[in-house]
């Protein structure tokens, strides 16, 4: 009798631990109403990928981040054993629910998909890193009820992996390259489409954005075709003055993402603008990039061979070299950044020094320069003769580095051109960059070309050469310093560590809910291998003048590092028709909560102590 009593309390306990192991270690969850999977996959560069199933039954129904009328969207909170970055990236297209004519909501009443990126596994780790996921929804039918669960995120099969990854894909509205514009005027939020080709009979149609309340759901959305054969919705907005920053256009079976930008005055906000004059813009900007402080690391190459071909012939040649170096290498950044965007990927200008293996490869290249040019490693007489029996080779290279290094910052003019090219068909994006890289290479090619008043300037051909060449290796040297700290923030530190700083991390949320409540906000979008960047922080924004002067006004200082890919910060970028950093957003504060929207002010890209109040008005303050 008592080993019957003790086998039923054996296997009542068995009964109670079984459920709380199976769910401390699941990866799925059901109930009557849906099902939640979870699936990961460990990528080539050492990124996890993350996909959340949500599978509805029943008539049971969850809500996206725009709910529409009434709901809660689901909220996913990540718990880690140490500190990553997590980026949701893709979510299947949200359905439309419409209840007696009044309340309209979007959301998922079948399948749902949602793609997380996860920050790169350190090398040394060949572990899949332990991530348990809280999934907070609220599930409606006739009636909502909030429910939460806890899953745990396990490596899946290949197999299973891609064909539920292909299946999430078949879900995901496509990206447009183009963005919408957008007006609000009282309360009528009027968006336009880069595309004619739609027609306005298909069902559904219909745009919402990201934005939850921002437009009267209930109320149908008027479509037309303007006189430029461009799509126009016209909907009633909550908000006036206010513009939402991304949507999706549900066309039919069809689904489509776009950045929405505001008709603000400049010509990097309006599409209409004459190609003609942003042409302008970026040859003039080319020109000034030559002064700005990020070409500096190469100079000294440029000036060296400068000074070599006044003293030799072949101008001409060496001349054309050095522009087709300088025009080839900016048409292939430009191409590579358009195939990336074409791809979806949230790239700018300056996305190849967001790459470790690249920034590695130009650390290698330009210490085997330093060594030549200190003559550390000499090359024999033989192979030099034949190396310059192709005297345009050398200035060839010396242009096509110059613009890889020096080109990722965007001087004054330069980031009005190119936030209007990337968002331009090829006619017009390939011309804009065409135009920068004529810009940039004209200087010195001029100088080449006509060394006349350069040899002038120069001693006769002599020692001073080998001294000048010991002189400019320096600069050389301190470029691959520069390089192997760029390297080592890319992959040893986190862009989230603030070393007790008053800067914090870029975060979205928390800047908006900053601004909607009254107060000021300051973002410096940065990046390591931003020359320009870091002399402004050193000459402006790190200085203990402006840190009291945040400190006194309450200012909120924002710091969005975009020495790695962060495709929150190159949506930001693009929001604000930016291209790439150095870019300066200032937010002043609004005396009361319920004003509109405050308009930003964007500061110059080259900054001093005296232009940072200016812009802030903080001499104005001073004298209140």
């Amino acid at each position: 009798m008592k080993l019957l009593k003790t086998l039923a309390l054996l296997c009542l306990g068995f009964m109670f631990i079984w459920p709380c192991s199976a769910v401390c270690n699941q990866s799925t969850w059901q109930n009557d109403k849906l099902n939640i999977s979870v699936f990961a996959h460990k990528t080539a560069q050492r990124n996890i990928l993350v996909l959340v199933k949500f599978q509805m039954f029943n008539g049971w129904h969850i809500f996206w981040d725009n709910p529409g009328d009434a709901g809660v969207p689901v909220e996913f909170n990540w718990q880690f054993t140490e500190n990553r970055r997590v980026e949701r990236i893709h979510e299947t297209t949200p359905q439309r629910f419409i209840y007696n004519d009044i309340i309209t909501q979007f959301g998922y009443g079948d399948t749902a998909y949602y793609l997380f990126v996860i920050d790169k596994i350190p090398e040394d780790d060949k572990n899949f890193p332990k991530i348990l996921l809280d999934v907070k929804w609220t599930a409606c039918s006739d009636v909502c009820e909030p429910e939460e669960t806890r899953l745990n995120v396990l490596p899946t099969n290949d197999t299973l992996w891609y064909t539920e990854s292909k299946k999430a894909r078949a879900t995901f509205p496509e990206k447009v390259f183009q963005p919408v514009t957008a007006e609000n005027d009282n309360y009528v939020l009027t968006l336009t489409f880069p595309s004619d080709e739609f027609d306005l009979h298909t069902e559904p149609f219909y745009f919402i954005p990201y934005e939850r309340r921002l437009i009267a759901a209930e109320i149908p959305q008027e479509k037309l075709i303007n006189k430029n054969n461009r799509l126009e919705i016209k909907a009633e907005a909550n908000l006036e003055d206010f513009i939402p920053t991304k949507g999706i256009l549900v066309y039919g079976s069809k689904a489509f993402v776009y950045d929405v930008v505001h008709h603000r005055h400049g010509v990097e906000n309006n599409g209409s603008y004459s190609l003609w004059i942003v042409l302008l813009l970026a040859f003039v900007g080319g020109i000034i990039l030559n002064c700005m402080p990020c070409v500096f690391p190469i100079l000294s190459i440029k000036a060296f061979a400068l000074a070599k071909s006044a003293a030799q012939n072949h101008h001409a040649r060496r001349a054309c070299s050095y522009f087709c170096g300088v025009v080839s290498s900016f048409l292939l950044m430009a191409f590579l950044l358009y195939l990336l965007r074409y791809g979806g990927a949230e790239a700018g200008w300056g996305f190849q020094l967001q790459s470790s293996w690249f920034v590695g490869a130009m650390l290698c290249l330009f210490i085997l320069l330093f060594l030549l040019v200190a003559d550390i490693i000499k090359i024999k007489g033989n192979f030099l003769d034949f190396f310059n029996q192709y005297a345009g080779v050398n200035s060839f290279m010396t242009g096509f580095l110059a613009v890889l290094i020096a080109s990722p910052c965007t001087g004054p003019f330069m980031g009005a051109a190119l936030g209007y090219a990337l968002f331009q068909p090829p006619t017009v994006y390939f011309p804009v960059f065409l135009s920068l890289g004529i810009g940039y290479a004209i200087p010195f090619t001029l100088a080449e070309m006509y060394p006349t008043a350069i040899r002038k300037m120069l001693p006769k051909p002599g020692k001073w050469m080998i001294v000048l060449k010991k002189i400019l290796s320096v600069p050389i040297l301190l470029t691959c310093v520069w390089l192997g700290w760029i390297l080592y923030h890319q992959t040893f530190l986190s862009p989230q560590q603030t070393d007790n700083s008053p800067w914090q991390p870029y975060d979205e949320k928390q800047i908006v809910r900053l601004i909607k409540s009254g107060k000021p906000v300051f973002i410096d979008f940065t990046a390591k291998w931003c020359v320009t960047c870091l002399a402004n922080e050193k000459m402006a924004l790190d200085t203990e003048e402006f840190l009291q002067i945040a400190t006194k006004y309450g200012i909120n200082l924002f710091k969005a590092d975009w020495t790695s890919e962060n495709p929150q910060i190159s949506r930001a970028l693009h929001w604000y028709n930016r291209s790439g950093v150095p870019l300066y957003v200032y937010y002043p504060p609004r005396q009361k909560a319920t004003e509109q929207h405050p308009n930003y002010i964007v500061l110059p890209q080259l900054l001093t102590p005296d232009i940072v109040k200016k812009h802030l008005n903080i001499q104005d303050q001073d004298n209140d």
